[in-house]
Formats: structure tokens, C-alpha cells, sequence
């Protein structure tokens, strides 16, 4: 095996896009597979995050959530849902409209 210098950490990802989708920045994940729990990106209800990672590069991380069994985002003009089911634990996120 050649050997690799240098090298950083690389995370792998799947991202499902369905066309014409408007979500309006809000998904949902499962808690430990009970109910689903409603997450707006770059919101928190106890502090300001958007002034918390301004000049940082979390920005991205810190709107991925853990998904025990499902992910979901909702268009409510169109009466649409779209849901992504997992086999076991990862995090999950929609960063862009019709994206998971």
C-alpha cells in the first residue's frame, strides 16, 4: 500500500435533491426514534447562533443533528414530503432547499 503524506480526514456523504422543493430552511429527525423533532437551519430557541460562528467554520457542522431512523423535510405549498430512512445512527441535515 503506498504510503500517503500530508493527508486530512475526509467525511463521505449522500445527498438526495428533489427539483422544485421549498422546505423553507426547516427538517426534521427522529429522537431516538419517538417523534420528530423540527430543525431550522442556523437556529437555536436558547442563543444566537448565526453570532456565534460568523468568522468560524462551523457554520455547516452546526446544523447537522443525529438521525436515529429518519430524516425528513416537508414542502407545505405543494403538500409534499420526502424522507430518507437509515439503518443505524448517523447525522443528517438539509443545508439547501430540496436537499437532504
Amino acid at each position: 500500500m503506498p504510503h500517503i503524506q500530508n493527508q486530512t480526514g475526509y467525511e463521505v456523504e449522500a445527498a438526495w435533491v428533489i427539483a422544485d422543493f421549498d422546505n423553507n430552511n426547516t427538517f426534521f429527525t427522529d429522537s431516538n426514534g419517538l417523534q420528530m423533532q423540527k430543525r431550522i437551519l442556523n437556529y437555536r430557541p436558547t442563543w444566537d447562533i448565526k453570532k456565534n460562528y460568523n468568522d468560524s467554520n462551523e457554520n455547516i457542522t452546526a446544523n447537522y443533528y443525529p438521525v436515529n431512523s429518519a430524516v425528513q423535510m416537508r414542502d407545505l405549498k405543494q403538500n409534499k414530503i420526502f424522507t430518507v430512512m437509515n439503518d443505524r445512527s448517523q447525522a443528517g441535515s438539509a443545508l439547501e432547499a430540496g436537499q437532504i
